[in-house]
């Protein structure tokens, strides 16, 4: 079912900026005063995206965040040739499912279009799951990238029995 995301979708995105290592923080803040000019440049930033709301008030918390949801909930933009991310992209509907060693779905991107499919017979009731991570390394390697890239430890079935 095709659906067009609105912002709220994009607001109602997991952040993890508070669960930032301090040297990550470091990094995003160095590029945080270009983003803000593009988004005013763009007249993406309204007063409420302001802590206190108005024209004078600090966008740091708001960028940040955003930052932080584009980094926990984009997908990879890779090169067909060169199979390199080149950038990221948010589909917020597809970042709502939840991860797994052993998904049952997987996300097929075609341009601006993200498409969410099933991968195996799925039963009436279980959760529909995607991979945020390469499922074909080891346990400890999963769950070291996932912890360290989307902050929770996995406990998937899989990860489970292994």
């Amino acid at each position: 079912i095709p659906v067009d995301p609105a912002w709220a979708d994009v607001e109602n995105l997991q952040s993890h900026y508070d669960d930032w290592a301090s040297e990550d923080a470091k990094d995003w803040k160095k590029m945080k005063n270009f983003l803000v000019r593009l988004l005013e440049d763009c007249d993406l930033l309204e007063a409420e995206d302001r802590s206190p709301p108005g024209p004078t008030g600090d966008t740091s918390p708001f960028v940040m965040h955003l930052i932080s949801k584009i980094e926990s909930n984009g997908f990879g933009l890779y090169s067909p040739r060169k199979e390199q991310c080149m950038g990221r992209a948010v589909f917020p509907m597809s970042s709502y499912f939840n991860h797994s060693c052993d998904p049952n779905c997987e996300c097929v991107q075609n341009a601006r279009v993200m498409t969410v499919r099933t991968i195996r017979p799925v039963e009436e009731g279980e959760p529909l799951t995607i991979s945020y991570i390469d499922s074909n390394m080891p346990l400890q390697a999963r769950r070291t990238r996932l912890q360290a890239d989307y902050y929770f430890l996995c406990q998937c079935q899989r990860c489970t029995f292994e």
